[in-house]
């Protein structure tokens, strides 16, 4: 079985783990806020940026050689200590860890599994835990050079005891038919990956002005208090045929708002937002709780609606869909709007006309 520090290939979409890339030997990632590089500090356990890590590397090559001098090189790695018992500190670690490995997922984009599918299928060994914004803790990984799943993931369980469970129900078995997948407990450095989550919110803090526009948006689309309660449908609609009809997004939100074929019809709705400017025809859906939201992923991914394959998800908790519309595009649907106004009056003077005529 394929492990992921042996992967060459940088992830880079979709969950913040398919960021991570090797860099001069070590496990690295850039933030998609400022492309700043951080280095994994596999002592500590944590992200650093470059310039702190490099730092503290030379500090510790300094150290090291002082240390050399007097204690010989037995002294060099506190981290290879034996603690109570004769186990190490990370034999204890991983004694503790609640992450399982999965391979053998489908890897590709036609056969891919969402993040509600995932949870539905690995609850099943137990309570899947959440990060600070209440998502499930799953990372897919993703092949950053054809842009399609490795067929890989880690899961993290609330309790430790989920872990044989997982791999005794589990393993080998069909996910979807024609997938029989492997499970195992994941490795120390598999399993740190979650922690980029925490780095990254904690590295980029924004202003109080930016902070403001951010509540902003997450209050007016539907993003605030719970990212898993939110579901992402791609593929709703196009911009160009969107121009041809004033009445056309009021009638997109009658359909999802259908209570027998539309996301209505997984539970009760409390906010939604179409992105007329997206070029991937996208609108978010809040509902009140998550049970109805897995519905609606479930409901909609790989659904057809016009003639389109829809693609449905969990909001990620960072992608902002919102596109500005340019002076050029707003001149563009003036004109169409003024089109449909002369044409759709002409045709009701003319049934007026008719009418009158049958009158007489």
């Amino acid at each position: 079985m394929s492990n992921i520090e042996k992967e060459e290939t940088r992830p880079t979409t979709g969950d913040v783990g398919n960021k991570v890339f090797q860099h001069n030997g070590k496990w690295a990632y850039k933030s998609p806020i400022d492309s700043s590089l951080f280095i994994y500090n596999t002592e500590r356990n944590e992200w650093l940026p470059e310039s702190q890590y490099e730092k503290e590397q030379q500090q510790q090559k300094q150290q090291d050689t002082k240390t050399l001098g007097k204690r010989g090189k037995n002294e060099i790695s506190s981290g290879n200590k034996k603690q109570g018992g004769g186990k190490s500190a990370s034999d204890k670690l991983l004694e503790e860890s609640t992450v399982v490995y999965v391979t053998g997922l489908p890897s590709s984009n036609k056969d891919k599994m969402t993040t509600g599918q995932l949870h539905q299928f690995f609850r099943k060994a137990g309570y899947i835990s959440e990060d600070q914004n209440q998502r499930p803790k799953i990372i897919q990984f993703i092949n950053e050079e054809t842009q399609e799943p490795r067929g890989d993931a880690i899961i993290s369980y609330e309790r430790k005891e989920s872990i044989p469970l997982a791999i005794l129900q589990l393993d080998e078995t069909e996910i979807k038919p024609g997938f029989r997948i492997q499970v195992e407990k994941a490795t120390l450095e598999q399993s740190n990956y979650f922690k980029i989550f925490e780095q990254e919110q904690h590295s980029n803090k924004k202003s109080k002005k930016d902070r403001r526009d951010v509540n902003k948006k997450e209050k007016k689309f539907g993003w605030s208090d719970s990212e898993s309660k939110c579901v992402i449908i791609k593929n709703l609609f196009s911009i160009e045929e969107s121009l041809d009809d004033p009445n056309f997004f009021n009638q997109l939100q009658e359909d999802l708002e259908d209570v027998e074929h539309g996301c209505a019809k997984c539970g009760e709705i409390s906010s939604i937002a179409i992105f007329q400017r997206n070029p991937d025809g996208v609108a978010s859906i809040k509902f009140k709780d998550f049970e109805a939201a897995e519905k609606c992923v479930a409901l909609m991914n790989d659904r057809y609606f016009a003639g389109r394959k829809l693609e449905a998800d969990f909001y990620d908790g960072y992608t902002d869909y919102f596109v500005e519309e340019t002076e050029e595009e707003a001149q563009l649907r003036l004109k169409r709007w003024e089109k449909w106004l002369e044409q759709n009056g002409e045709d009701g003077d003319n049934n007026k006309e008719k009418e009158n005529e049958e009158e007489d």
